[in-house]
């Protein structure tokens, strides 16, 4: 473990050099200030000018939905202010953390990102030598992914990574203790009982068409959406016994969101960052996973026995590819084509980084051809999306998450070639881009520029 490790420090020493390199007016002038400006916030008009990154700093810090919960962390939901109400919609787990840890907001980097290097840590020591989890090759593309700006924030995600990320090694070694600790942390820090237990019925019932076993299925079931079910109802009692709580508080906050199923129009997002993002995950994400899904079906409903062997892995396999595309699915039919916060519900999850980490192997038996062919039909459309749709009129730096995450599954799709030196030069090269990306969105955010997430 000492090697990913150090890759993680490094990373995150490399990041922190070159944002602050680029506070500095004549570095950020003859390098990044060439090909874009910097989203400027006053008194809410957001332009975008020549002006080199901002201060890190409480003020700074404290933006978007990290002002929530750190509202949480100092009052808890004690609030009266009627603007302030919808934190109920915020569970409390990462901002008791916060609390107790007793850092400065903007310590909450270092808090945040070493939570998200242990969760990758654990999650590459639960799949095993046997995917070649040691390989540098497997850390290095999830640093790669354009959401690891989120880990840098005051927000869940990193919270959410670690909590999940004891829990699958639970599952996966056999350890229902480890899992039922972790899964019901998971269940303090974010509303995921909705998505994850649903997750968890579509994938004992895949495994139930091959074994036809009900009890055992239906035992299955109770027992993995326990701690989920059990984590939920203790936030939403510590809610209750706040003066403006109630029991119920939670769902009377979220209907302020205006969720309603309905089909699709005028996609739009935030920003166009976040738009770039959100589009690769539609392409290279949403789209592979729902063929999966239906040739999966397809396969168990035609032939007698198991259409995949029920292992934990592919257990966890399975359950990871549901929830993610489930994901995707509440964004599209229930924000009326709003896909703001899709990449980072997606690619920020522990269960993309599981498959990431583990899922390669059945790609290897693959013709080259056909995954090339696949993967260029993918990336061709929505490079014509990115310049097609009336959001999106034209390509500039702001399309970069788009190039990055292309980039990244690429190199995910080839890793049998991980070992020569044109692999090597490429991945560098797009490790690169992502530290500079990471560092522009998160000045963004300390700006107060517009929403990626």
């Amino acid at each position: 473990m000492r090697r990913p490790i150090l890759i993680l420090i490094v990373f995150f020493a490399l990041t922190a050099l070159v944002f602050f390199m680029l506070q500095n007016k004549a570095v950020f002038d003859n390098t990044l200030g060439r090909i874009t400006g910097n989203w400027s916030n006053t008194d809410g008009v957001i332009t975008l000018l020549q002006k080199p990154y901002s201060d890190v700093n409480k003020e700074n810090y404290i933006r978007w939905d990290g002002y929530y919960y750190y509202v949480i962390s100092e009052v808890g939901y004690q609030v009266r202010s009627a603007e302030l109400n919808h934190i109920f919609a915020f569970f409390p787990f990462f901002p008791l953390l916060w609390y107790l840890s007793h850092l400065p907001p903007e310590g909450i980097v270092f808090l945040n990102y070493l939570f998200f290097a242990i969760g990758v840590l654990i999650l590459l020591k639960s799949c095993g030598e046997s995917v070649g989890a040691s390989d540098p090759v497997k850390l290095l593309l999830i640093l790669g992914l354009p959401t690891t700006v989120v880990f840098f924030m005051p927000y869940t995600e990193a919270t959410f990574l670690i909590t999940a990320s004891i829990g699958i090694y639970g599952l996966l070694r056999g350890k229902y203790g480890l899992y039922f600790i972790g899964f019901f942390l998971l269940a303090l820090t974010r509303p995921t009982y909705t998505f994850l237990v649903i997750a968890i019925v579509a994938t004992d019932f895949v495994f139930f068409l091959g074994h036809g076993n009900f009890k055992r299925s239906l035992k299955s079931i109770f027992f993995k959406a326990l701690p989920l079910l059990v984590g939920t109802f203790v936030v939403f009692f510590a809610q209750s016994l706040f003066e403006t709580g109630s029991f119920t508080k939670f769902f009377e906050v979220q209907s302020h969101w205006d969720h309603k199923l309905r089909l699709p129009h005028n996609i739009h997002d935030w920003s166009h960052e976040g738009f770039s993002m959100n589009l690769g995950v539609l392409f290279f994400i949403a789209i592979p996973f729902l063929v999966f899904i239906v040739n999966l079906l397809v396969k168990s409903f035609r032939r007698t026995g198991a259409a995949i062997e029920e292992t934990p892995h592919n257990y966890l396999q399975l359950l990871s590819l549901i929830y993610l595309f489930g994901t995707f699915l509440f964004i599209l039919l229930f924000r009326n084509g709003g896909l703001n916060s899709l990449s980072r519900y997606v690619l920020c999850s522990p269960f993309l980084i599981f498959l990431l980490i583990y899922s390669f192997r059945y790609f290897q038996a693959i013709l080259l051809d056909f995954r090339s062919s696949f993967y260029a039909i993918l990336f061709i459309t929505g490079v014509s999306m990115l310049g097609l749709i009336p959001y999106s009129t034209n390509w500039d730096f702001a399309d970069l998450g788009y190039f990055i995450l292309s980039g990244v599954l690429l190199l995910w799709l080839f890793q049998d070639f991980w070992q020569r030196t044109l692999y090597k030069i490429l991945l560098a090269f797009t490790l690169f881009l992502n530290v500079v990306w990471t560092t522009y969105l998160f000045n963004m955010y300390l700006a107060d520029g517009w929403i990626f997430t």
